[in-house]
């Protein structure tokens, strides 16, 4: 008989693998369903059939399971051979073969599976199951031989007898399968197997969050996907799906260019194609492909940079990968986590996740969207992906007309939306507002007029005939004989229709109208209605600085919708521009010289900038509670101003004289400076120079200091120098050094400004401090030492703190230890590290004791063999939970904790010992299946029903335990 384990491997392999789904971090189907889309043949979709054969010939020595084995096995060797020299397939075929393939190889190795944990006695019980199997197998056999012989289906071919023959056999395979997966029989057998896919599958979030958090790569795609998605009419966009160059695109790799002018459509046709991939990846499972897209986006910055679109693909394609992340993990150990890759490094990435995936789908829309500065490297993108001959790569890019794009990709096939071939989309999109709209209700009767107007005035844009219908809604309609000149009278350009947009609103109110759209389109962050309405809640006649009106707010909120409507949206969370266009649109000449307004960039900084001063001055005058800064409902901006004033300011082209307005916010126990710092989130008082290093306000830090600031308090709870330590302004943090600043003071939360450094991994500041003289082994704070402060966060600090002295085993703060502090985090690289620099294994400190102990209350697994490799004591007390065996047991990180559990009791917890309070930590916890465990190895917890009353009552449970009467409360009660 083979060596079982080979096969049985390949069994907990494929089923440790996710099923896919229509999400940017889908993960594709396991290497035995690899089967790829446009028909190529992969060996490892046959090996998938070969170690079910393997299984199938191991449980034959198995008597009791003749009934189907037999044939399962011949049925195999017939997929194997056939397989081999198939050219042209059907999807639907070829998922049959390889359902029949994985159920057969399930099946038997949980035979196999049972003869080796004793179980083989009780084989008969399965029986039932195996014989219905058995018939299955034949008729499969049966259907497979007569469809080889018939030859096979063309891709685009109808239903048929033979197709509903294979849903039929497919619906009754899944059915048999998931009775069978749920046999409890079953389930005892491949227990382990699925310990272990629990275990995976929470090693590949943990790897996916690491890298997620490490790459910074913070615009997710899956909303934008479903947003864009909702703004497709029902039954658009098929013609696309069946134009020769996306089908001939869809078949064989290569670059498809879509490109259209502003308002065609093109990211609804990118959204399309998404869906559509993964609408047959869903449809056809033994479809193996990987979908990767990216949409740039002109309302959010952090989709603007080519290099954070890498990102963000590698990051899909690793999560879809045969084994997920692993290419990227391993750039993430070269360098420990502590240097991103650089842009070539990225696209070394790329072509390696390509090469291992195989077909691969990747959509980029809307490239004019990107920085304009990059536009030379996204050509350059283009031509590399497209240089990549040898992976089978499929890239779809969307873009307006822009020459570089013309120049760039000459040769590259092109789709161009024009008129003649979206006028039936853009007929069947207006039909639906007619029907759908309320506001269009009184154009209805006159329907086919509108639609046909209205599809000749668009000329081909989506995006106009929209903006036509929310006209057409204002226009108040009169008699028939005047519909003809409504409609005429409609604008027949973008431009057009949005000067008729603004020239509706009265010229009193056409400032706030315009203050509204430069607070939408150069705001720092995300800004709501409400936030607004509130921003442009102000009298501007005084142009030093505009007095505010709280009362105006209300008004604001139904007014800014009326003025701005078709040139914003609002999701109820944020406010932006509802297009690309219009952003165009406000940055022309033709928009500047029509309503003599300027909404540039640095003048449009300098508006804001006043706006966010003039606001939190307006509270120096003020006879308010202090409680009312803290309610922020009554004052949407105060955060936004607050947080972001100094932001505006650096980027006006007037900075002088904001900067000397802005002083005013640091009078010291004036009313404006409490609403300052209220604002930014500090409800306790805090000095105008420690904000100022907080916020990286250099010239006001600069001022303040000037003017006698103190820059070394000795009685207060932080100093200046350790604030911007902490928030990495090395350029204060050079001021404040060069003004005198204690380089080793001690205060606060994080003990010393090198300790603060060390925090947030500021390698730069770290680097300074060093070189001016900072002691490296300063104890105090919560961490105790720098060194225990990196060794939470960054191995290149702690590397670089012990080549300069750093103290491995020095005791004191919250974690301890160095030791402790890395292995409460996880870190094993600074585990071994600090090992290797002779770390004390078992020194006990801080609120965790050991390092194995706090190791298994984050239950790091990976840590905790390795501490017990070295020779932690597993049974040494301390801490808060008292033992290592008490501390997994209470663990809630990462999953339950059962598999920490088990390696304790393996390698010798005292379960006599820590027993008691190890399950009295699981009680509290609910972990059910450690509870179980550990009452299975002896633990035994007196008063077990007390404990448990006091748990649901939260009574304490202690040495008193609990009054007999409370006992007796706490029964009756129940």
């Amino acid at each position: 008989m083979k060596d079982p384990k080979h096969a049985l491997d390949w069994f907990r392999r494929k089923n440790s693998s996710p099923k896919a789904s229509a999400s940017e971090s889908t993960p594709v189907l396991s290497t035995g369903d690899a089967l790829s889309k446009s028909g190529i043949k992969s060996d490892c979709a046959i090996d998938g059939f070969v170690f079910a054969l393997d299984l199938a010939e191991q449980a034959l020595d198995i008597a009791e399971v003749a009934p189907f084995i037999g044939p399962a096995a011949a049925l195999l060797h017939k997929i194997i051979d056939s397989y081999k020299g198939w050219k042209d397939v059907h999807e639907k075929h070829d998922f049959l073969v390889q359902r029949v393939a994985d159920i057969t190889g399930d099946i038997c190795a949980t035979v196999v599976r049972m003869q080796e944990t004793n179980y083989s006695d009780q084989i008969g019980r399965l029986r039932s199951d195996l014989e219905k199997y058995a018939k299955l197998i034949d008729r499969a056999s049966q259907f497979i031989e007569n469809y080889d012989n018939q030859g096979t289906l063309t891709r685009f071919a109808g239903r048929s007898p033979v197709q509903e023959e294979i849903d039929k056999l497919e619906h009754e395979l899944d059915v048999f399968s998931a009775r069978f997966g749920n046999n409890r029989l079953v389930d005892l057998c491949i227990s382990q197997s699925m310990g272990v896919q629990a275990l995976q599958r929470v090693h590949d979030m943990a790897v996916a969050e690491k890298l997620e958090k490490w790459f910074q790569s913070l615009p997710q795609m899956t909303q934008k996907q479903h947003d864009t998605e909702q703004l497709r009419t029902e039954g658009t966009g098929q013609w696309f799906l069946k134009h020769k160059d996306f089908l001939e695109w869809e078949d064989n790799p290569g670059v498809l260019w879509i490109e259209g002018p502003s308002g065609a459509g093109k990211s609804v046709i990118s959204s399309t194609i998404i869906q559509e991939l993964f609408a047959h990846r869903e449809q056809f499972p033994g479809c193996s492909f990987a979908v990767a897209y990216f949409y740039f986006d002109f309302r959010n910055k952090e989709t603007q940079s080519v290099e954070i679109a890498l990102r963000r693909l590698i990051l899909q394609l690793s999560a879809q990968s045969l084994h997920p992340y692993k290419t990227l993990d391993t750039q993430y150990s070269l360098s420990d986590g502590q240097k991103l890759p650089t842009y070539e490094e990225l696209l070394l990435l790329l072509f390696k996740l390509i090469q291992g995936l195989g077909h691969t789908y990747i959509v980029l829309d809307a490239l004019d969207e990107c920085d304009s500065n990059s536009f030379q490297q996204l050509v350059g993108l283009v031509w590399k992906i497209k240089a990549w001959a040898e992976t089978p790569l499929h890239l779809c890019i969307t873009s307006q007309i822009r020459d570089i794009f013309t120049k760039g990709f000459v040769g590259v096939t092109r789709i161009a939306l024009v008129a003649t071939i979206i006028d039936q989309d853009i007929k069947s999109f207006i039909t639906t507002e007619l029907d759908n709209n309320s506001n269009l209700e009184p154009w209805q009767p006159h329907a086919a007029q509108v639609i046909e107007k209205i599809t000749i005035k668009a000329g081909g844009m989506f995006r106009l005939a929209s903006c036509l219908l929310i006209e057409l809604s204002h226009c108040s309609r009169g008699e028939d004989e005047e519909l003809n000149e409504i409609l005429e009278q409609l604008p027949d350009t973008l431009m057009g229709i949005y000067d008729r947009f603004l020239q509706a609103i009265r010229p009193r109110d056409f400032p706030h109208a315009q203050a509204a759209l430069q607070w939408i389109m150069y705001r720092e962050s995300y800004i709501n209605m409400t936030m607004l309405a509130d921003a442009i809640a102000f009298d501007f006649s005084n142009q030093k600085q505009y007095t505010y009106k709280p009362n105006w707010q209300k008004s604001n909120s139904s007014l800014i919708p009326k003025w701005l409507a078709g040139l914003v949206q609002s999701n109820g969370n944020w406010v932006t521009l509802a297009h690309a266009s219009v952003q165009d649109y406000l940055l022309s000449t033709h928009f500047r010289d029509k309503f003599n307004s300027n909404l540039n960039e640095k003048f449009s900084n300098l508006f804001i900038a006043r706006c966010c001063i003039s606001y939190l001055l307006y509270f120096g005058n003020q006879s308010l509670d202090l409680e009312a800064f803290e309610t922020l409902n009554n004052h949407p901006l105060g955060t936004y101003a607050a947080r972001h004033w100094y932001y505006h300011i650096l980027r006006s082209d007037d900075q002088k004289s904001l900067l000397s307005l802005g002083m005013q916010l640091f009078q010291e126990g004036s009313k404006q400076y409490q609403a300052l710092y209220h604002f930014n989130g500090h409800p306790q008082y805090l000095p105008p120079l420690h904000l100022c290093c907080s916020g990286g306000y250099l010239e006001c830090a600069l001022q303040l200091i000037e003017n006698g600031a103190n820059i070394n308090p000795m009685d207060a709870e932080d100093s200046p120098l350790s604030r911007a330590s902490y928030s990495g302004n090395i350029d204060i943090v050079n001021l404040l050094l060069e003004k005198g600043a204690n380089i080793n003071i001690l205060s606060g939360y994080h003990g010393s400004p090198l300790a603060a450094a060390s925090v947030n991994g500021k390698m730069d500041i770290v680097w300074l401090l060093l070189e001016k003289g900072a002691n490296i082994n300063l104890v105090g704070g919560n961490y105790s030492s720098p060194l225990t402060v990196a060794c939470c966060r960054s191995l290149n600090i702690v590397q670089l703190f012990l080549e300069k002295g750093g103290d491995v085993n020095l005791v004191g703060g919250k974690y301890g230890s160095p030791l402790v502090a890395a292995s409460s985090f996880g870190n094993l690289n600074i585990v071994q590290l600090l090992l290797k620099k002779g770390a004390n294994i078992n020194l006990v400190g801080g609120e965790d004791g050991t390092a194995l102990i706090a190791a298994c209350r984050g239950n790091k697994l990976e840590v905790v063999e390795f501490l017990l490799e070295k020779g932690a004591n597993i049974n040494k007390a301390g801490g808060n939970y008292g033992s290592a065996l008490a501390a997994a047991a209470a663990s809630e990180y990462n999953g339950p904790p059962t598999s920490l559990i088990h390696l304790l009791l393996e390698k010798g917890a005292d379960i006599k010992a820590q027993g008691g309070r190890a399950l009295e930590e699981a009680m509290k916890k609910g972990h059910e299946d450690v509870v179980a465990l550990l009452k299975k190895h002896g633990a035994v917890l007196e008063e077990e029903d007390i404990f448990l009353d006091s748990v649901k009552y939260g009574v304490p449970y202690g040495p008193d335990r609990m009054p007999v009467e409370y006992q007796e409360f706490c029964r009756d009660s129940s």
